[in-house]
């Protein structure tokens, strides 16, 4: 199995490109609710994306999004 990746656009519908997932953490309710990506490809730059109520993921700063991608 491929690692996951999280495909990431602006809030304006821009991409981002897909990123690797670096962790993944569920809650008590076996809800996949946050993802964190290498964001800038060094290893260094994490980003940290959250479940919000509308099922889409979104950046701690509120202002990309991201959907997962299993392959």
């Amino acid at each position: 199995m491929k690692q996951p990746e999280l495909e990431i656009t602006d809030l304006n519908g821009k991409s981002i490109g897909k990123k690797n997932v670096m962790s993944l953490h569920w809650d008590g309710m076996g809800r996949l609710w946050v993802v964190t990506v290498d964001f800038m490809r060094e290893g260094t730059g994490d980003l940290t994306f959250y479940l919000e109520d509308n099922g889409e993921y979104i950046s701690i700063n509120k202002n990309l999004k991201g959907t997962l991608i299993w392959n």
